[in-house]
Order: structure tokens, then C-alpha cells, then sequence
């Protein structure tokens, strides 16, 4: 198995990360992926031996979002320093489209060709070639509703795109119409309001990835003042060890929840708890209670004998099984006096 964490562009939202993360855990090959949205990565563990890079990177693609490689930190600053400077032109874009179409409406002066009842043709013209510009800058939310359409995951994207593609195409009619001479249609462009749509979509994510960015160095700034080692006691003298020997000794979980709190578990992590007294209330019913806690001591050090193969653990284990058998000696000696004693005061106990 091989372990490769890979960039993904498009996620906005929970529904793209889960359906992202649902897909490709139903692929053959993958054993386990995790899409962080936040870090808008991949963790996917695959075998190397059915599946490759370009593959994983396909399956990405299918769900409408789009693969940058590997997680790379330095080439994720570089991908957000382009979409800013995209952001800055579109948004001059935007307000040249916003002045040519509604200009009028607020009194400001316009260019007579872009008179939109003196010259329709050409004010329908320029609307859809400013439009056509948005659409290349979306053109990745348009991808992502199609496709999540396609794969019965509707999203928001798939709204956005549907709303998008119909102003369009129902505006490109009246351009038809306009160019036949029934100039009329030039009221019923929306041109604009498919390009607005898709641009402040964009101008969202934008934002969203400006507060992504900050936790992400949040994040990253907390990861880099963990510790890497930890002083522990032993034998009443302090020691370095490192992360790595806390995790395999299996102390990283109750260092994470109790610090240096004593909170008693069992060997699979279940805390200690006082419905391990079986108290009844009946003195041979709390006595077999006894002998039974004894032999289930005495069962689990025969297992943990099975465990390890060093001679002085197997001796100290030894010893601790030795002393469950004879405790449960003893409760079962104390039963029998216990019952005689019973049976001596009434003749109806047996």
C-alpha cells in the first residue's frame, strides 16, 4: 500500500468534500481516502499495484474538481497568487459590464456606438463578448455542476450552471432576433446576468479562500510548536523519549485526553468503571463472583504469557498467574466454610 496526499481545486463547501471522499473510497484499489476541505487535499491510500498517480488524479476529475499533483506548499502559494491577479482584471471586467448595461439607468454618460436602441446589434455583440470572458474565468463551476449532475450529486455548482447556460442560450435567441430586425429583444439580454452570477460565485470563493488560507496557517503554526520529545519518570529518574516511542508504547491516546492524569483502562482502551463490582449483597453470590474475577485474571496473564518471549517478563507473569490461582484457592475454601457455616444455622441451606 502507498500513501499520497494530492492537491484538489473547486471544493466550496462540506457536500463537495464528502462526495469527493464517498467516490473515491468506492474505487477498487483505494483502501481509504480523506478530503480535507480546509487544506483542500487528498489523503488516499491505494495499491500501487492495481492503481497510479494519473489514475487517483482521474477519479478527482470525474467528480468535476481538478487535481494539482502533489501536495506541494510552495506551488499552492504561486496557484493563490494567480488567482488574485485573475480576480483584479475580472473585477474591472465586471464593472465595465455592469456600466455598459446599466450605465444608462443612473444617468452616466455612455458611448454612443454602445447605445443599446441606436445600435443593438453592436451593444449585444459587446455584452457577449465581455460575457464569453466570464465564462472562461468559470468555466470550472460550469465543469463541476455538469459533471456532478451527470453523477446524480447535484450541488450548488449545478444550479449556478443551469441557471448560467439557460440565460445564455435563451440570450443568444434574441441576439437571432435582433439581428433579424426585431430589435425589441435588446430588453431581454441576459448576458450580464449570467456573467455577474457566475463572477460573484468566484468573487465568494475568493473570499472563502482568503479565510481558508488564514487557518491554514493557523494549523500549520500549531503543528510546528508540538513538541517533539517528552520527559517521562522511570524508576524515579526523568527520561527524554521521543513522539514516535510514546506512540508505539501506546501512551500518545491517554497523553492526548488525560495529560499525566491517572485514568485507569483496559487493555483496548475501555475506562475503569465501578460496574466492575459485581456486589449482590449475598455473601456465596459476591463469593462466586471472586472466584470468577480470579480465573479471568488468571486467563488473561496466560494470554499475555503467549505475548512475549523474554524470560524475566515471563517470570514476573508467572508469578501473577501463580498468585490468581491461589487467591481463587482461598475464596473457594471461604465459600465451603461459608456454606457449612450456612448450612449448620439452617438445615434448608445447601
Amino acid at each position: 500500500m502507498k500513501k499520497v496526499v494530492l492537491s484538489i481545486d473547486g471544493m466550496t463547501c462540506s457536500a463537495c468534500s464528502n462526495g469527493l471522499e464517498k467516490y473515491l473510497n468506492k474505487q477498487n484499489g483505494i483502501k481509504s481516502a480523506t478530503v480535507n476541505l480546509v487544506m483542500a487535499n487528498a489523503l488516499i491510500e491505494y495499491d500501487e499495484n492495481i492503481l497510479n498517480l494519473e489514475t487517483l488524479e482521474k477519479f478527482v476529475e470525474e467528480t468535476g474538481f481538478k487535481s494539482l499533483g502533489i501536495y506541494n506548499e510552495n506551488s499552492e502559494k504561486k496557484q493563490n497568487k494567480n488567482e488574485k491577479v485573475k480576480f483584479i482584471i475580472f473585477s474591472v471586467l465586471a464593472v465595465a459590464l455592469m456600466y455598459i448595461s446599466m450605465g444608462h439607468m443612473i444617468g452616466l454618460p455612455n458611448f454612443s456606438f454602445l447605445d443599446m436602441h441606436m445600435h443593438p446589434l453592436i451593444y449585444a455583440g459587446t455584452l457577449l463578448a465581455l460575457t464569453i470572458a466570464f465564462i472562461v474565468y468559470g468555466f470550472d463551476i460550469i465543469k463541476s455542476g455538469c459533471k456532478n449532475l451527470i453523477h446524480k450529486a447535484p450541488n450548488m455548482d449545478t444550479l449556478v450552471a443551469m441557471g448560467v447556460i439557460t440565460s445564455i442560450l435563451y440570450s443568444l435567441y434574441g441576439m437571432y432576433m435582433i439581428a433579424k430586425g426585431h430589435h425589441e429583444y435588446v430588453e431581454n439580454l441576459y448576458f450580464v446576468e449570467a456573467a455577474v452570477m457566475g463572477f460573484f460565485i468566484k468573487l465568494g470563493r475568493y473570499i472563502d479562500g482568503i479565510s481558508k488560507d488564514k487557518t491554514k496557517e493557523a494549523i500549520q503554526k500549531l503543528v510546528q510548536i508540538t513538541p517533539k520529545e517528552a520527559v517521562i519518570k522511570v524508576n524515579g529518574e526523568e527520561k527524554k523519549v521521543t513522539i514516535d516511542e510514546i506512540k508505539k508504547a501506546g501512551l500518545a491516546g491517554h497523553y492526548a485526553d488525560h495529560g499525566k492524569g491517572v485514568y485507569p483502562t483496559d487493555a483496548t482502551g475501555n475506562p475503569w468503571s465501578a460496574t466492575f463490582f459485581q456486589s449482590k449483597g449475598d455473601v456465596i453470590a459476591d463469593l462466586h463472583e471472586n472466584l470468577a474475577a480470579e480465573q479471568k485474571a488468571r486467563a488473561t496473564y496466560e494470554w499475555l504469557l503467549n505475548l512475549t518471549d523474554d524470560y524475566e517478563i515471563k517470570k514476573i507473569l508467572g508469578f501473577l498467574r501463580e498468585r490468581e490461582v491461589v487467591h481463587y484457592q482461598r475464596f473457594g475454601e471461604t465459600l465451603m466454610h461459608v456454606q457449612e457455616n450456612l448450612s449448620h444455622k439452617n438445615p434448608n441451606c445447601k
